[in-house]
């Protein structure tokens, strides 16, 4: 008889762990923290087959029953769930279970005959309790909330208490990575808005350095017009050099380098180079400063000595 007991013992218990491996299954493909909440009584009652399942919430030493899920939708249940919706907040004395539960960071099997002095009044008369086992929620290290379940008509037991205890560790994981997700998501939606400002500020940015060189670009022809060349020599270069040459030549002569040249005419450095090299063919010359000699003597009438 012993044998037969143990025997039965051992195959219910594994019937039980995989009938909550199959429901945890299904829980692990939820990976949003809202509907994981919302789905974590019904789940407990279905794979860990309790009666009824109560989910609540541990905000410093305040424990507040949140949220609760039944087989049965009798009186007793109503009236339960009348008083959840009261918001209904207990202090977590050093006395109660629940502050046990937190300190040891382990699951527990509560008994009231036994154990009624530790548990809170308000909570055992509305809930009717015959026994009942609970188990914290911890999926960053920090217990954030308590899951209580019992039966109707019967006492828990410790294979109850075991089965419990191992839905709140494997839910403990889901929940984590599912908030891990959404920051990753909400990171990466922070990342994209971000990246689109900072494209938007480029192109602002682009812009107003293409009309910055315009301006200078206008300022400088303008600034010629006022000290107008001689027209003969004038004439002479432009019978010589197209527009850009000769803009390229007077820059020159203010002393631009190539580079700078390129910023003012908002063109390449290469190609400021291929038109330095046409305006020393063009004017006959061999370097850059004979180029610009011969320009200020046609531009300011000087003569050679």
């Amino acid at each position: 008889m012993r044998y037969d007991i143990n025997d039965f013992l051992v195959r219910e218990r594994l019937r039980r762990f995989a009938v909550l491996e199959s429901g945890l299954i299904q829980l692990r493909r939820i990976h949003d923290p809202d509907r994981l909440l919302a789905r974590v009584c019904e789940t407990v009652v279905a794979c860990c087959e309790f009666d009824r399942v109560l989910l609540s919430q541990v905000e410093g030493s305040t424990w507040r029953p949140w949220r609760s899920y039944a087989v049965a939708e009798g009186p007793a249940e109503r009236a339960f769930r009348s008083w959840l919706t009261e918001v209904p907040e207990i202090r977590l004395e050093h006395l109660l279970l629940e502050s046990e539960m937190i300190r040891r960071r382990e699951a527990t099997i509560v008994f009231p005959t036994t154990d009624g002095r530790r548990i809170s009044p308000s909570f055992a008369q509305v809930s009717e309790l015959i026994s009942y086992v609970a188990a914290p929620l911890q999926p960053a290290g920090e217990v954030i909330g308590f899951l209580h379940a019992d039966y109707q008509h019967r006492d828990v037991n410790n294979l109850d208490l075991d089965v419990l205890a191992a839905f709140a560790l494997a839910f403990d994981q889901v929940f984590e990575r599912a908030v891990l997700l959404r920051r990753l998501e909400e990171q990466r939606k922070q990342i994209r808005i971000t990246m689109q400002s900072v494209d938007a500020a480029l192109d602002q940015f682009a812009t107003a350095e293409i009309a910055f060189a315009a301006r200078n670009n206008s300022e400088t022809l303008s600034r010629s017009t006022k000290h107008p060349m001689p027209s003969s020599g004038l004439a002479e270069l432009e019978a010589i050099l197209t527009r850009r040459e000769l803009e390229v030549l007077t820059l020159m002569a203010t002393g631009g380098t190539n580079s700078r040249i390129a910023e003012k005419l908002v063109i390449t450095p290469d190609t400021v180079k291929s038109h330095v090299k046409r305006i020393l063919r063009k004017l006959r010359v061999d370097n850059r400063a004979e180029a610009i000699s011969k320009y200020l003597r046609l531009t300011l009438g000087r003569t050679e000595t």
